[in-house]
């Protein structure tokens, strides 16, 4: 009965609790699946207790390491709330420059304009636009958000023949404040699953957010492990200036990485040009399963360091060698660190075997080294290295790698040395 409507004269004005949609907010706005679910019972509410609302655009700018804000659209009759995201670009951008909603993101104020009729002001495109399709009057309202003190805005427009009237301006400012904050819920529960997928990866931050964040918490699990690095790092970051190192490392690890979450893997640490990596072994994906996709995560990223040695070679830059190792083991996976600072991270001796198989790929001047334990799962003939004594591990170690990294490393080094050769004919 609340959000019918039934009850008409305490529905218009919107007087306080009075208000059906402000009890819907404070009794089920905070239970919905997020956002834009918010936005469309507030929608639907309003709407159902007479307030002649077309169309509702909230725009949010949030906390995001890719996005500068995202909108959720809504309108009469559509079933879904539309979702956009957009980065830093959008601010630079025509549509946004001559509208209305810069105005009430940088001054923080309400902005209306009458669509039609005596003392309509169409002076936007957007409004325009609405005006053609049918709209009558567009407001748009300032969202204040506590996150890093970040104003949002919401619009609102009718195609009701005499547009808002001051009753319901007042309703939509009233619920204003109590909207915001559901809001702001919703949108920090999201970003805090977004922080932590992007800080720690995705399985990680599952597991924080499941309450797994005791330092000394975690489990022993079966895993592919991958550990990769860029060959002669030390001398680049000492050649180039900070901003082309970081865009180096940036695009490395954008190009590895990718192939590697595109193929099951969960990234979980980078620390300088290195990138720690497991394919975990579930009931779902069976050891030769996980090594097969952590294998062809491999040679996904040596095609994608060959592209990017291409634009390299094109720019007259020298191209990037890089080194990777393949293993498969038990680590722990879980908290370790010192109070009040932690690390979701893997250990144990797996760990420390694929990084000597590292150093060992980079050695024998190999992209790919895998150890035996890892090519047994393998139905394909590997190229066999010997056995190689590794520092920290107590037995030597059988090595292998793939016939077409071992054909990739042949033809990089006669590159290498044909470049060579031309420097000392010059």
């Amino acid at each position: 009965r609340a959000m019918s409507g039934e009850d008409g004269s305490e529905a218009e004005r919107g007087d306080g609790l009075a208000d059906p949609v402000a009890v819907w907010l404070i009794e089920e706005g905070w239970k919905v699946a997020g956002v834009a679910e918010l936005v469309r019972g507030l929608c639907e509410g309003l709407v159902a207790t007479g307030l002649p609302m077309w169309r509702l655009n909230l725009l949010v700018r949030w906390l995001h390491p890719e996005f500068m804000g995202a909108s959720y659209l809504w309108r009469r009759g559509d079933p879904e709330v539309g979702f956009f995201q957009a980065g830093e670009e959008v601010l630079a951008s025509p549509a946004y420059l001559d509208s209305p909603s810069r105005i009430a993101f940088e001054a923080g104020t309400t902005v209306r304009r009458r669509l039609v009729g005596a003392g309509a002001v169409v002076d936007y495109p957007l409004l325009e636009e609405l005006r053609e399709a049918g709209g009558t009057d567009y407001v748009v309202l300032p969202v204040e958000f506590t996150i890093a003190g970040r104003t949002s805005v919401v619009s609102v427009a009718t195609d009701h023949a005499g547009g808002f009237s001051r009753a319901q301006l007042e309703r939509m400012d009233r619920l204003r404040p109590l909207f915001a904050r559901l809001c702001e819920g919703h949108l920090l529960k999201s970003l805090a699953t977004v922080l932590l997928d992007t800080y720690v990866g995705h399985e990680a931050g599952a597991r924080i957010l499941r309450g797994e964040i005791r330092r000394g918490a975690g489990e022993t699990i079966r895993a592919v492990i991958c550990a990769c690095d860029l060959r002669n790092f030390t001398p680049l970051s000492d050649a180039l200036p900070r901003d082309a190192l970081i865009d180096l490392l940036n695009t490395y690890l954008e190009r590895v990485g990718t192939a590697m979450t595109a193929n099951g893997g969960e990234v979980v640490k980078f620390i300088g040009d290195s990138i720690l990596v497991i394919f975990p072994v579930t009931p779902a994906l069976a050891p030769r399963e996980a090594c097969r996709a952590a294998l062809a995560a491999a040679r996904q990223a040596m095609a994608a360091m060959e592209d990017l040695n291409k634009e390299r070679r094109a720019a007259g830059a020298e191209p990037l060698g890089f080194r990777l190792a393949l293993h498969i083991g038990d680590v722990m996976y879980g908290n370790i660190g010192m109070p009040g600072r932690l690390d979701f991270t893997v250990i144990g001796p797996a760990v420390n075997l694929v990084s000597r198989l590292e150093r060992l790929a980079g050695e024998l001047d190999l992209p790919v080294v895998v150890s035996k334990a890892f090519a047994r799962h393998l139905p394909e003939p590997l190229v066999h290295l010997g056995r190689h004594r590794l520092r920290g591990v107590r037995e030597p170690q059988e090595a292998f790698t793939v016939s077409d990294a071992a054909m990739a490393a042949r033809m990089d080094r006669m590159a290498r040395e044909m470049g060579g050769a031309a420097e000392e004919g010059t």
